[in-house]
């Protein structure tokens, strides 16, 4: 009778893969937290905009902040394009560190 391989040794295996359990990914997938933001519009429109528009903010704060660092790594920028480079990728650490 052959012997029974323990599902950690089959996972050492190259030879071995996994295939995804469709079944589990659904019941994972149902038990993730879950967020809803309610609105009273128009009195709160300000606030609405700023969630919906959050990731668009971030991802332009990454773009600015990736500009400076290539500035600073591989352009030669003069000394005071150096300093504001340096001064606003701060302030973005500094923001997004306290947020």
């Amino acid at each position: 009778m052959p012997s029974l391989r323990t599902a950690q040794n089959l996972a050492k295996s190259d030879s071995f893969c996994v295939a995804p359990n469709p079944f589990l990914q659904h019941i994972r997938s149902d038990m993730s937290p879950v967020a809803t933001l309610r609105y009273r519009l128009p009195d709160e429109q300000g606030e609405f905009d700023a969630a919906r528009l959050g990731s668009k903010a971030l991802t332009t704060l990454w773009d600015i902040d990736q500009r400076c660092r290539s500035l600073l790594k591989h352009g030669s920028p003069t000394d005071e394009e150096a300093r504001l480079a340096e001064e606003i990728r701060g302030m973005i650490d500094g923001e997004l560190l306290e947020a």
